[in-house]
């Protein structure tokens, strides 16, 4: 393993190399070696190719994808990015590789959002001063009680059906309609668009409109053995919690479930009569600005399931 290592961020014509690594890596039979999704989670985001490479004498022995989009802190607009599908080859490990695509990521966007870390991320977050920004959230809503399950979760079922039915109806009642996401289906909002719409390869979301008003999206959503998971909202929403309160009643599961983080969308998701509980995973932030430093607080950032790839741990439905 003589030779020096060399770093790039990879380009359009990486494609097929980086589709090759992902394949080798991760082994044929994986999600992640999915040739269309490779090409639409990290080639196609309106927001840039952001793949960090590192070579061998030519060969790619290491990646970091990213998955950028813009984020709100204090009502302040900042470019943010979560890295995706971490991989180093066996033989490379402990070369300090991680630590360069870390360098490289927050020399590239104003701030670094990361979940689920192993432990040596962790321990290398933690050294150079990450910020822990708060626990995951899961919200449930029940319009029934559930009539059996294992213990612990028909008495969360049963907390939930209570919590749920004492809502308040929402102040702006919405006559919501579904549609199954296509190419389109009309988005201001581009990075939504791309997310939900475009060229995906997961085509199993549905999206929720007002009927009344207006056809522009308003959440995206998705079954997921019997259970409806919102999944993303529209940015231009003011009454968010009514919206969730009306597409949690308007759906036809006996539970629907949200994931995320954040003070305000938790407030948000308390009066819409979901009923919330901590996930083990939490939201790490890095980044190089002092001043955006201060601001990083816990619960500063509401992000949902569509933020990075909590949505796409999984199989494409589209090929």
């Amino acid at each position: 393993m003589t030779g020096e290592l060399k770093y790039s961020w990879a380009g359009p014509d990486d494609l097929a190399e980086v589709q090759a690594f992902t394949a080798e890596a991760f082994g044929p039979d994986s999600f992640q070696a999915s040739a269309a999704r490779v090409q639409w989670l990290y080639f196609a985001n309106p927001l840039g190719i952001h793949v960090a490479l590192c070579r061998h004498q030519g060969e790619v022995i290491a990646f970091c994808p990213h998955v950028p989009q813009m984020v709100i802190i204090n009502g302040l607009e900042v470019r943010a990015a979560f890295g995706i599908d971490f991989f180093v080859t066996p033989q490379w490990r402990r070369h300090g590789i991680g630590r360069k695509f870390l360098d490289m990521r927050l020399e590239r966007f104003d701030l670094s959002l990361s979940t689920g870390q192993s432990a040596a991320m962790s321990a290398l977050y933690q050294r150079l001063g990450a910020k822990d920004l708060g626990a995951f959230q899961i919200g449930y809503y029940r319009q029934r009680p559930p009539a059996w399950d294992q213990p612990k979760r028909l008495l969360r079922g049963w907390a939930a059906w209570l919590r749920s039915t004492s809502a308040p109806s929402a102040s702006q009642p919405l006559s919501l309609q579904t549609n199954k996401v296509t190419a389109a289906t009309p988005e201001s909002d581009s990075w939504l668009h791309w997310r939900f719409a475009g060229n995906t390869p997961y085509g199993d979301h549905s999206v929720m409109h007002d009927g009344n008003s207006s056809q522009a999206p308003l959440a995206y959503c998705r079954t997921d053995m019997g259970v409806e998971n919102i999944i993303g909202m529209s940015s231009q929403i003011s009454a968010r919690a009514d919206l969730l309160h009306e597409v949690a009643r308007s759906r036809p599961t006996a539970e629907v479930q949200i994931q995320f983080c954040g003070s305000a969308l938790t407030a948000d998701c308390q009066k819409a009569g979901f009923l919330i509980r901590p996930r083990a995973n939490r939201l790490i932030a890095m980044t190089k600005n002092p001043e955006l430093s201060d601001q990083l607080t816990p619960g500063c950032i509401d992000l949902t399931a569509a933020a990075a790839d909590a949505d796409l741990l999984r199989f494409p439905t589209d090929g």
